[in-house]
């Protein structure tokens, strides 16, 4: 059975400590690809949430020192239990405070996925890339070697994701090739894929890799599907193609993910 199938037919319960700008959104695309997302990011409740879930998704995209908090004691929790954890580190070369959590959740408990775009995996493997919450312009070779560093130090599997998407868990690299230009016109399209990729994990019996690669492969996918839609349609507009990539969710097989994404095994 494909990992898609399996979470649609699993349900996991996928706890989320994400931020409030695109928490809906994260919410919805679990939904439509089977999974239970749960919204709980006060410390004094998320332990007990974590008895429940699945997998951890965490998000640093509004931090605060409370969510701070929670992230510690969730990602602690999750590891103790053995449930996956993805982590997205939204803006980690905006500020200090978000360097300074994402390296403890990284390097002091341990996380089995980070997924963030090409500024953000530059950062935490040590370069400085000050771009805010987008994709800077940093070259794929660049990218690929800060991955592969990141995934080593942090004994996690790491996706790096901009008009080539990059996979690796440090030995092994794929380029992932598909996707759409409208994304980076959709907010929190890369906390939508973070939460996918926390799903699949769930799903994927510990192997990492393949969790990361499926879901970086359904969202170019899914976002290939909804810009054929729109074109078809005639439609026009980040909202309908926000819209499309939900649908497309909820429906992606896995023979379409297969015939629209290509992955390419880097030296």
């Amino acid at each position: 059975m494909s990992i898609i199938e399996t979470v649609r037919g699993r349900r996991p319960v996928v706890h989320c400590i994400t931020n409030y700008v695109t928490a809906e959104g994260v919410a919805n695309a679990l939904l439509a690809a089977g999974a239970s997302p749960m919204m709980t990011d006060d410390p004094e409740e998320v332990a007990d949430v974590d008895m429940i879930a699945d997998a951890l998704l965490l998000n640093l995209g509004t931090w605060s020192r409370a969510r701070e908090r929670s992230m510690d004691i969730s990602c602690r929790a999750a590891k103790k239990r053995g449930i996956p954890v993805a982590l997205d580190p939204v803006g980690v070369g905006a500020s200090t405070v978000r360097l300074e959590t994402a390296h403890h959740l990284i390097f002091d408990i341990g996380v089995d996925i980070i997924r963030g775009n090409a500024s953000e995996i530059m950062t935490l493997s040590g370069h400085t890339v000050r771009d805010g919450i987008d994709a800077g312009a940093s070259s794929a070779d660049a990218t690929v070697i800060a991955a592969r560093a990141l995934a080593r130090s942090a004994h996690a599997v790491v996706a790096a994701t901009g008009d080539i998407d990059i996979v690796t868990d440090g030995d092994t690299a794929y380029a992932v090739h598909g996707g759409s230009a409208m994304m980076k016109y959709v907010t929190g399209a890369g906390c939508r894929l973070t939460a996918l990729t926390a799903a699949y994990a769930s799903a994927a019996d510990g192997d990492m890799m393949r969790a990361a690669l499926s879901a970086v492969g359904v969202m170019n996918a899914c976002a290939q599907v909804a810009e054929a839609r729109m074109t078809c349609e005639n439609a026009a507009g980040s909202g309908t193609f926000g819209a499309y990539l939900h649908d497309a969710i909820f429906t992606i097989t896995e023979e379409t993910a297969k015939e629209l994404v290509c992955y390419e095994i880097l030296p």
